[in-house]
């Protein structure tokens, strides 16, 4: 919606006792420091309430994630078993079957065992919203508005979405821009779609089971094989979005849930809604 904008980053959104509640989660990334408090004080902004010297600062989580759990990369490499029904399947929706070989052996896709439990754990809860609703958080989203007042009131006149939407959006998911998108979609795609097969399941039950023992065997098979349907349907949007360049595949990142650009939406959702605002040819 705000493909017409000229790029911009806001320092990161922070909450001291958000962050020190989730210290059991495990991998967090590591956010960038706030504006220095001088500054803000300059100006009489609002100070960030978690400054702290750097380091002093325990991890804050990724807001692209939510707040969940930022999982550690794996470097395993995916075996011929387990990509041979994902280029069938794909072969079967017409992509052409050289090409999707040349895309899933490339030598950069890598299988991430840990967005398996994050994904299939989903560890969400609403209180990691408060941290969105400080007076410093505020006071970025009243910035950002500011600055993009046009750009925003265009959308809002053009779709009929208020632009506080629009802004609440861009501060939560990514803190307009700022957050950290480390993982290759690629690589969160193929990983989920190919984990639904049961020898997959057992081993995932097996690394999970002393951390979550409340986890039946029965239920991560059925959300495992869930999560397979959603990212193979996801992958097909990604392939697809990609059909005509697959060499700049590798090069999109976004959360460990495959969400990709500053509004963190999905590639089925881009190819569905997404529109070129400032008609480059680009979205």
């Amino acid at each position: 919606l705000l493909a017409g904008t000229a790029p911009y980053r806001e320092k990161p959104v922070t909450d001291c006792r958000d962050r020190r509640q989730r210290q059991q989660v495990q991998n967090a990334e590591s956010a960038l420091l706030p504006e220095p408090r001088e500054r803000s004080r300059e100006r009489g902004e609002p100070e960030d309430p978690c400054h702290q010297p750097r380091a002093a600062r325990e991890p804050a989580p990724d807001s692209a994630t939510h707040g969940a759990r930022a999982p550690a990369v794996a470097t395993d490499r995916f075996t011929p078993a387990e990509l041979e029904p994902l280029l069938r399947a794909l072969e079967q929706l017409g992509f052409e079957r050289e090409a999707m070989k040349d895309v899933f052996y490339d030598s950069r896709l890598r299988k991430l065992d840990g967005v398996l439990s994050v994904n299939a754990l989903n560890p969400d809860s609403p209180d990691i919203y408060e941290q969105f609703t400080t007076p410093y958080a505020l006071h970025l989203a009243r910035r950002f508005e500011r600055r993009h007042r046009a750009e925003l009131k265009a959308v809002e006149r053009q779709y009929g979405v208020p632009k506080e939407y629009l802004v609440a959006i861009l501060l939560v998911e990514t803190q307009f821009g700022q957050a950290k998108l480390p993982y290759r979609v690629m690589d969160v795609f193929t990983t989920l779609a190919v984990e639904g097969q049961p020898e997959a399941v057992e081993r995932v039950y097996e690394q999970l089971k002393d951390r979550h023992p409340g986890v039946r065997k029965d239920w991560l098979s059925s959300r495992l094989v869930e999560k397979a349907q959603f990212a193979f349907q996801e992958l097909v949007a990604t392939l697809s979005m990609f059909r005509d360049n697959l060499q700049h595949l590798y090069e999109v990142r976004g959360s460990y849930a495959g969400a990709i650009g500053m509004p963190q939406f999905l590639p089925s959702s881009y190819l569905r809604w997404a529109v070129d605002g400032n008609r480059d040819g680009r979205i």
